[in-house]
């Protein structure tokens, strides 16, 4: 794994997890606490591949904000990263525009544009669960912030300081920066992130951890 400055993790990629540190914000006991059960048996989900014709088109392709719509040829709805590395790839080979979503909330038509022609949908890339490795939460790019909250309180008494709006994708948030209620005192959601994994536009994927910046005080 390499480590890359972290401002640099949030942009030129898709991103398709997560490793968010709770650092400062959060009691260390809740932080390394143990890891939630995780069934290795258990398949991913998808892909699957929606195209104009299916029936589940239209609601896919609307996103949170109205205004725009686009009408890509296909949405690809993933589960796993060599999933997204698979259809990244496909997409490149042919020339066409990819644009990625993970919950949709946008208010600009970065997904809705008419020049996509491929959406890859995160929104089932949404794990959360504790890395008893790296001592950190690792969070799929397609949870929104409604269950990240839900599941570090009921899991682990713990939170992360984003925004207030359940339905937002954490991937498309924390990429943002992560702007909250607890941000004044605690920082961003992105200032708590160590790591992520991502798949790059010539469909291989990678895996890095970011460096931390000095505190004011530090």
């Amino acid at each position: 794994m390499r480590e890359v400055p972290r401002r640099e993790l949030l942009t030129g990629a898709a991103m398709t997890g997560a490793a968010v540190a709770v650092g400062s914000a959060l009691p260390a006991s809740a932080a390394t606490g143990p890891a939630g059960p995780v069934n290795p048996h258990l398949a991913p989900f998808g892909p699957v591949a929606i195209g104009t014709a299916d029936a589940r088109y239209d609601s896919l392709v609307t996103a949170h904000n109205q205004r725009f719509r686009g009408n890509p040829a296909t949405i690809h709805v993933v589960g796993a990263t060599e999933q997204v590395r698979q259809v990244v790839g496909e997409a490149v080979a042919a020339g066409g525009r990819i644009a990625v979503r993970s919950g949709g909330h946008c208010l600009e038509n970065f997904t809705g544009s008419p020049e996509v022609d491929t959406l890859v949908d995160l929104s089932q890339l949404s794990d959360v669960h504790y890395d008893v490795n790296r001592r950190a939460f690792a969070v799929g790019v397609g949870a929104t912030l409604g269950k990240v909250y839900g599941t570090l309180f009921r899991g682990w008494g713990v939170t992360l300081p984003g925004g207030t709006c359940p339905a937002v994708g954490v991937g498309g948030h924390i990429a943002g920066g992560g702007y909250g209620l607890l941000s004044r005192r605690y920082g961003m959601a992105a200032d708590h992130l160590y790591a992520v994994e991502a798949v790059l536009v010539d469909g291989s994927s990678s895996s890095a951890a970011g460096t931390t910046y000095p505190t004011a005080s530090g």
